[in-house]
């Protein structure tokens, strides 16, 4: 491991420690509205979304230093964009692993050399495992970057019914019974998750918080990702699986594109001292358990198929959206509109928007908006337009998948 690399792990450590020291976890953050959700820190040259390791050290400096932007890029980057870092800036230590190709002295991303072991079976034992450590600059440190678009968050009916969902799916592709009682826990004896009900909880994405914590506890068993679940722990072992699965619940939630809940679970505030004197003591652990948390979240995304998921209930809102939007302009101006089946018209405006093909229906929803009459007709418009908005992002199929081509920042 090089000098960066260890430099660059003492400082989120120390960054790791002194958060739980204040009683705060680097994932449960009031962020302003620019910020996105948990996560979402990503390069805006390349597309690729940090994830892991990265994602963390990225979440401690921005709380540390109150970035509200969530881009990063290296200097090189930068200055290639016709951008330039302000004098003086510190940039952030973040690092990749690829692979070394010993007979070639080349560097490999893991999928080229996936690729290249399809071809070539005997070829592993001249590929070895190697790091990276680049350093990167948040972009409010700098100038002649574009300015950082709105986000648009999906509803929160889309949105947490794909949270709902998924964990669903993931329940029934792995068998796992569900139970509603008193508590949140998962017992490996049963195979079985039990929830308190959604109402004694302070919100819904609170629920799916711990919901999606109890899922990545179900992977510690032997039949899934073999952490002993089944076995008997010690008070130390218990608590780190604690902070795994605490982390791999928020990694899923950044996967669905839900915010981390600010609030700090009864159980974990339990832990937060724990964590603190076990991680300042032997750094390890926070690094085993990132990359075990992870591995957790991988297992639970391929297991609960959530780009299927988030299809579907894509597809789902779509036609919600066309349909309202279609009953709207019939409430508005019923002799201009086209007359037929709704489940047809509705279909037709979900296809533009699925085309992309939105500008009349943006002009369709301002005018209703500004001239609609009604408070009840205008709010409906407004509540459109932002529903409208959330499905004009960027496509992240369209984004540079960077589980695939980790060396690319």
């Amino acid at each position: 491991m090089t000098k960066k690399t260890n430099k660059a792990r003492e400082a989120l450590v120390a960054l790791f420690v002194k958060s739980l020291n204040e009683k705060k976890l680097p994932w449960n953050q009031p962020w302003v509205d620019k910020v996105p959700v948990f996560g979402s820190h990503q390069n805006p040259i390349t597309g690729t979304r940090y994830r892991g390791l990265n994602a963390v050290i990225l979440w401690a400096v921005a709380m540390e230093k109150n970035y509200p932007d969530p881009r990063w890029c290296t200097y090189k980057q930068a200055q290639e964009k016709g951008w330039q870092v302000k004098k003086g800036s510190k940039g952030c230590h973040i690092e990749f692993w690829c692979v070394y190709d010993v007979e070639t002295k080349k560097k490999l991303s893991w999928a080229e050399a996936s690729r290249l072991l399809e071809k070539n079976p005997g070829k592993e034992k001249f590929l070895k495992p190697c790091s990276q450590v680049y350093t990167v600059f948040n972009g409010t440190q700098i100038e002649g970057v574009p300015e950082l678009p709105q986000a648009h968050h999906a509803p929160p009916i889309y949105q947490n019914e794909l949270l709902h969902r998924f964990a669903q799916r993931y329940m029934e592709q792995e068998s796992i019974t569900f139970h509603e009682g008193s508590s949140a826990y998962y017992s490996p004896n049963t195979d079985s998750i039990t929830m308190p009900p959604k109402e004694n909880f302070t919100s819904e994405l609170a629920y799916y918080d711990t919901l999606y914590h109890e899922c990545a506890h179900s992977t510690g068993v032997e039949k899934r990702l073999g952490r002993g679940l089944e076995n008997e722990s010690t008070k130390e072992e218990y608590a780190v699986e604690e902070l795994r699965a605490e982390m791999a619940g928020a990694f899923l939630l950044s996967e669905a594109g839900a915010k981390v809940p600010e609030e700090i679970s009864e159980n974990n505030k339990a832990y937060i001292q724990s964590w603190a004197e076990e991680i300042k003591d032997n750094p390890t652990i926070l690094f085993q358990a990132i990359k075990e948390a992870n591995q957790i979240c991988d297992f639970v995304v391929e297991n609960g198929q959530l780009e299927a998921v988030r299809e579907e209930v894509k597809e789902e809102e779509l036609i919600d959206l066309g349909g309202a939007i279609h009953d709207l302009a019939l409430e508005y101006d019923a002799e201009s509109v086209s007359v037929g089946p709704r489940e047809d018209m509705a279909r037709f405006v979900a296809e533009n928007i699925r085309q992309g093909d939105t500008m009349g229906l943006h002009e369709l929803l301002e005018e209703v908006k500004s001239y609609g009459g009604t408070e009840e007709i205008v709010a409906k418009a407004g509540s459109l337009l932002e529903r409208l908005s959330a499905f004009e992002q960027p496509d992240e199929e369209q984004q540079m998948d960077d589980r695939e081509e980790e060396m690319e920042l």
